[in-house]
């Protein structure tokens, strides 16, 4: 009995110490916002969230549709560049949707018939809610300052198959962050 309570008290102590020498390793690497903005057309609602990790870009994709028997997938995600051209994830997970509530986004809404321009304000997106992460590995050596680097997702409907509708997200500062 003795030696089992001296085994697991050993096996204790040296899985804390593993535990604190992961956790500061994660300390070491910032998290950088790099985009936080929601786009909507017609009664789709698209929100990302990127952050910068090293060279991995972490974005969160929510997708929202404002009828409640509707739900959304996200089909594809992808980062479009200059010399990058277009890089797919390395992971994607769907993430669980929560009970709690989320900050308001700035959102877009994009041009009609009638109206050409953009109008921007502060909003909470309604409807069913669809959520994942994907990581994209960037990699530096081909990163151009000065260029227009985009994040496109695109988003369909599960019960009516048709063409996915893309939404484009400007990375404006991508270069300047992946150089420093």
């Amino acid at each position: 009995m003795k030696k089992m309570f001296v085994l697991a008290a050993t096996m204790g102590v040296l899985l804390s110490i593993l535990n604190f020498s992961f956790a500061q390793e994660e300390e070491g690497i910032e998290r950088i916002l790099v985009l936080r903005e929601a786009k909507q057309h017609k009664k789709t609602t698209v929100a990302v969230e990127a952050y910068l990790v090293g060279d991995v870009l972490e974005v969160t994709t929510m997708a929202r549709m404002q009828m409640r028997t509707t739900k959304l997938r996200i089909y594809n995600i992808l980062v479009v560049g200059p010399k990058l051209g277009r890089i797919c994830p390395k992971t994607r997970e769907i993430l669980t949707a929560t009970a709690e509530e989320e900050a308001p986004f700035s959102t877009t809404k994009l041009g009609g018939l009638i109206r050409y321009s953009e109008k921007t304000k502060e909003k909470k997106a309604k409807g069913t809610l669809t959520k994942e992460l994907a990581k994209f590995k960037i990699p530096a050596d081909k990163i151009i300052p000065g260029k227009r680097y985009q994040l496109w997702v695109d988003v369909q409907s599960v019960q009516k198959k048709g063409r996915p509708v893309r939404f484009k997200f400007d990375l404006e500062n991508l270069a300047q962050l992946i150089s420093q």
